[in-house]
């Protein structure tokens, strides 16, 4: 018997690749610095002589590491989509799980709207030359999801985003 060899079958899927920064990185200034330090140790100073050491010590500790952590710098996140699935670095999320998307043009972000109760909303980051056309039609044309002009980030992400957070 004599075994038949079958190529490899061609690759039919449209998949759109690109990489971009986990988050839009904000150099803080010496001031931001003084003014969130200021801010952390002056509640933490009501709370103290209130009677709640706890809450204070808690407070100084989270006021450091919100500082030291706003010096972190975004690490660069590999992105692929296809009709099937969109693949963020090494997880792999199926669109059958999302019910929505759209693309803010502002802020260069992909909104992916999820049914579940605990995570619903997934942000994508898309670097600012992104083939936005391209994504809009692959979903339009390839995906069941629809665009939705309502969805956008949580407020909070904005209000945390223009305190330099």
């Amino acid at each position: 018997m004599s075994k038949t060899k079958t190529s490899p079958r061609p690759h039919t899927d449209r998949t759109i690749v690109w990489s971009a920064p986990e988050f839009e990185y904000i150099h803080n200034t010496v001031n931001w610095y003084w003014v969130v330090g200021t801010l952390g140790f002056l509640f933490s100073l009501v709370s103290f002589f209130s009677g709640n050491w706890t809450f204070a010590f808690l407070l100084l500790l989270s006021t450091f590491m919100l500082m030291v952590l706003s010096t972190k710098r975004p690490a660069v996140v590999n992105v692929s989509l296809n009709k099937n699935h969109i693949t963020i670095d090494d997880k792999k999320y199926s669109l059958k799980k999302f019910s929505a998307y759209r693309i803010d043009e502002n802020r260069d972000k992909l909104l992916l709207r999820s049914e579940k109760l605990y995570h619903t909303l997934t942000v994508v980051p898309l670097p600012h030359d992104a083939p936005k056309a391209k994504i809009t039609h692959l979903f339009e044309e390839e995906t069941e999801l629809e665009q939705e002009d309502e969805l956008s980030e949580p407020v909070l992400d904005i209000i945390m985003h223009r305190l330099g957070f």
